[in-house]
Formats: structure tokens, C-alpha cells, sequence
């Protein structure tokens, strides 16, 4: 149960490693919207220029996007088009730093107020993270591959001492060869 829990976590993680080194490879930007129309607010998902950008808006009727940015629409029919990573953010989020930000209160669009909040990460960090969970995974392949070395070889599996001369424990460690464990037990 538990190997196969690393083998799922593993290969999770280098799926998610792959994804996001596709998205950061990526020349074009790509937008995911996630709007609520009843409390007024909406999440917009931005990926580009090596980082990965997420916004919340609070206080619009409905956010959609639209090309290179995201529109606000208000209740009473009026809208704005916001681009998603203005000059600012330019200089602070290209992909070596994170950035958080949040409008200050009384912001308005269209005279109405509007409330943003800014988190920039950049993918080598998303990657870095991504890598976290394979390393159980590849530690146990690695694990593996020594434990069949050594058998293969006619070592002690625990020290790795030859055992061709005293086949029936190890003088290094004291260790019982496996072998000889099955044939008694």
C-alpha cells in the first residue's frame, strides 16, 4: 500500500512538473475565468511570462475574458477592460520574484469600488514544488535497484559486504543473507 502510494505521488508529481514547464515554455498566454455572478466577485487564472497569475475581483456583477485581459461588468451595464499584468507587475513578477498586491480601499472602475487582489508566482517555484513529492518516489527506486544489485552480486543487502566466503551471516553487520532466512523459516 504504501509503495504504491510514492508510485502514484510520484508519477503526480512529475505530471504536474510537466505541465508546468509546458505552461511556462508557452509564448502565448493563456486565461481561465471563474466568475459569481450572486456575490459579485470572480477569479481570473493568467498564465504568462513565466509566471502564473491570479486574480480576485470583488465588487463587479460578472468578470469575463477577453483578449489580453479581462473585462469587469457592473449591474447597471457598464464595464471596464482591465489588462491582466499592467507595467508594475511587469517589473516585479518576471519570473524570479512572487508578488502579492491588493487595491487600496475606495478603488474605483466606472465609478464603481472595486476590490483586486494580485498573486504572482512564478513557475520555477510552481516546479520546484512540484518536485517535492517525487522525491520519496525516486528514493525508493533508487532503493530498490541496489537491494537487486547487491542480491544479484552476493552481498549483504544492509552493508553491502561480500558474503561468498560466510554465506551463512554477515561478519560485517551480523545481518542474516535473505536466502538463508526463507530456507530456515
Amino acid at each position: 500500500m504504501r509503495r504504491w502510494l510514492i508510485n502514484i505521488a510520484g508519477a503526480t508529481s512529475l505530471l504536474a512538473l510537466l505541465v508546468f514547464a509546458c505552461l511556462w515554455s508557452g509564448a502565448w498566454p493563456r486565461t481561465w475565468v471563474i466568475s459569481w455572478p450572486r456575490d459579485g466577485s470572480g477569479c481570473v487564472v493568467h498564465s504568462e511570462a513565466g509566471m502564473l497569475l491570479f486574480y480576485r475581483v470583488q465588487g463587479a456583477a460578472r468578470v469575463a475574458a477577453c483578449q489580453g485581459g479581462y473585462d469587469i461588468f457592473f449591474t447597471d451595464g457598464r464595464w471596464a477592460e482591465l489588462t491582466t499584468i499592467g507595467p508594475q507587475y511587469r517589473k516585479l513578477g518576471n519570473g524570479y520574484g512572487f508578488l502579492y498586491g491588493h487595491t487600496p480601499s475606495g478603488f474605483t472602475i466606472a465609478t464603481h469600488p472595486v476590490s483586486i487582489t494580485v498573486l504572482i508566482i512564478p513557475y520555477w517555484a510552481l516546479m520546484l514544488l512540484s518536485l517535492v513529492p517525487s522525491v520519496p518516489f525516486f528514493r525508493s527506486v533508487a532503493l530498490r535497484r541496489r537491494r537487486r544489485s547487491r542480491m544479484a552480486a552476493g552481498l549483504c543487502l544492509v552493508c553491502g559486504y561480500d558474503l561468498r566466503a560466510t554465506p551463512d551471516r554477515c561478519p560485517e553487520c551480523g545481518s542474516i543473507p535473505a536466502e538463508r532466512l526463507k530456507a530456515e523459516g
